[in-house]
């Protein structure tokens, strides 16, 4: 395997890459700032899962095509970073989080921090002309813009959510939102490495479909870590609501039938573990469906894929948070 082949190659290739494309100017002083937070491409402590979106648009390219254009590439995966960085930004300013960055920054120089992100991103993606003939870009463009719309639609749908009473929240609501919101960005990024891959149509939209399976899973995922912060910004998440539904079932009658807005009491600490593990139980049925496209296609490769990308979906530890946490 090529240097590039590896998880760290392909970091080291996507920051060298990316370091030259960000002008050294104070304009993009706090998005390199932002990409350098954990879990980015350019933070500085070596992890794994930095840049977990634009390694999968790679290593998913790089499985339908080993000898792709890193170029090509290496571009639509950092107009996915850039992208999903920026979506992270205005999801942290909305929820008035005080994050590290917003602690440095303030929150005017993060928005607009998100702000030239997001405008890099667009840049890169619409740099990809140059590398494929017009009318593939038209459709990689096209399919790229729906899926953030899509993104941004959900982003509305969980604000919306925020001032809604309990009694009006049901499951398939709350995992709408997770699809819509998490998902979509996923989806893009599986789709785009396949579709830069070379893939079929019908690996294409596979790999669709499982990239929203995979950003509704990590959103119920970090729901659970983060049922204190959500219950404060009345956010209606997986884990809250199936705490609710169980102190629902001590709570008096008017309470149960309540339509206001005003907010509960915080679920029990028994409530709020049953929640989670629920919420929990609901990630492993998520990855499952996610193994089972996985080996959908790869049978449609008629090989089996690196377990470079099995480590990045998560596949390699499918179900195992329900008994780790």
């Amino acid at each position: 395997m090529s240097e590039i082949g590896s998880i760290e190659g392909a970091q080291q290739f996507l920051r060298e890459m990316l370091e030259d494309l960000l002008p050294a100017d104070p304009l993009y002083a706090d998005a390199h700032l932002a990409l350098a937070q954990p879990g980015k491409i350019l933070c500085p402590h070596v992890e794994t899962h930095n840049g977990l979106w634009p390694l999968l648009v790679w290593f998913i390219a790089a499985a339908h095509a080993p000898a792709f254009d890193a170029q090509l590439v290496g571009r639509g995966a950092l107009a996915m970073e850039c992208v999903v960085c920026a979506f992270d930004l205005y999801d942290d300013i909305e929820d008035e989080e005080i994050t590290p960055l917003v602690a440095e920054l303030g929150s005017k120089r993060v928005t607009m921090a998100a702000t030239v992100l997001w405008s890099l991103g667009q840049r890169l993606f619409l740099s990809l002309h140059e590398h494929m003939a017009s009318e593939v870009f038209l459709t990689m463009y096209t399919t790229s813009t729906l899926k953030i719309q899509q993104s941004i639609a959900g982003q509305h749908l969980d604000i919306l959510a925020s001032d809604l009473a309990w009694p009006e929240i049901t499951e398939d609501k709350v995992l709408e939102i997770a699809r819509t919101k998490s998902g979509s960005l996923a989806s893009l990024a599986c789709w785009l490495g396949a579709s830069l891959g070379q893939a079929s149509a019908d690996e294409c939209q596979l790999w669709s479909e499982l990239g929203l399976r995979l950003g509704a899973a990590k959103q119920i995922h970090n729901d659970c870590s983060d049922m204190e912060e959500d219950w404060r910004q009345h956010k209606k998440t997986l884990p809250l609501l199936l705490s609710i539904m169980l102190s629902s079932e001590d709570a008096s009658e008017d309470e149960e039938h309540s339509t206001d807005h005003e907010p509960l009491e915080p679920p029990a600490m028994m409530a709020a573990l049953y929640g989670r593990w629920g919420a929990l139980l609901r990630y492993r049925e998520e990855m499952e469906s996610i193994n089972e496209l996985f080996q959908r296609i790869e049978t449609m490769q008629a090989s089996p894929f690196l377990l470079t990308l099995t480590l990045l979906i998560g596949l390699d530890g499918a179900g195992e948070s329900t008994e780790d946490e």
